[in-house]
């Protein structure tokens, strides 16, 4: 029974990470967003339908404020986020007849809702970049500060205290680097990229 148990688990976790390298394939990635997003000039296009029960605005944006129904950011962004930077994208809206005066105030409003998440993001950045500079010299006077109290033999379980506080400090840098400016340069690039594009209504 255990065998068999054994057996099935392996046959399991042989699908999954058969599964796993198929989605790692770069080509059928790029295969897929050929088919799926690229037209006959070499853009991306994501196409929107405005369906007549579809709020155009968010109820709750007005005037000077208006800000365009979120479920389509979201949207957009969702097939947005799989298209490679190089490659321009357009948003083509379809549905219901949208006037012309409407079509330059949509169009605006998408300018400004991503140049506000840029303007955002930028201060994000220098957050991030302040939080690592100030760990990076908490953590380093504390190992200065250790190595004097053991250079003198005074360690005590103060050390040790500081000792972690240090190491934290660093790791907390580290962290920071590696993981959190990635993510948000990426994200940067996506919000960058949503500025670049082509509005088309038919």
């Amino acid at each position: 029974m255990l065998n068999r148990e054994n057996q099935n688990a392996k046959k399991q976790l042989k699908k999954i990470n058969s599964i796993i390298d198929r989605y790692a394939d770069k080509e059928s990635l790029r295969e897929y967003i050929k088919k799926e997003f690229i037209d006959e000039k070499g853009q991306a296009v994501i196409e929107i339908n405005i369906y007549d029960e579809l709020e155009l605005y968010d109820k709750l944006s007005f005037e000077k404020q208006l800000e365009l129904n979120p479920d389509i950011y979201k949207y957009i962004d969702q097939k947005a986020k799989i298209i490679p930077a190089h490659i321009p994208i357009k948003l083509r809206f379809h549905g219901k007849k949208i006037d012309k005066e409407e079509q330059e105030k949509i169009k605006k409003l998408i300018d400004e809702h991503y140049s506000i998440e840029l303007f955002s993001q930028q201060k994000n950045i220098r957050i991030m970049r302040k939080k690592t500079m100030r760990l990076a010299i908490i953590g380093a006077i504390i190992f200065l500060i250790c190595f004097y109290l053991s250079s003198i033999d005074k360690y005590t379980f103060f050390t040790d205290i500081l000792s972690i506080i240090g190491t934290f400090s660093i790791w907390e840098v580290a962290s920071l680097l590696m993981l959190g400016k990635k993510d948000i340069d990426m994200q940067t690039v996506h919000i960058a990229k949503m500025l670049i594009h082509e509005i088309e209504f038919i």
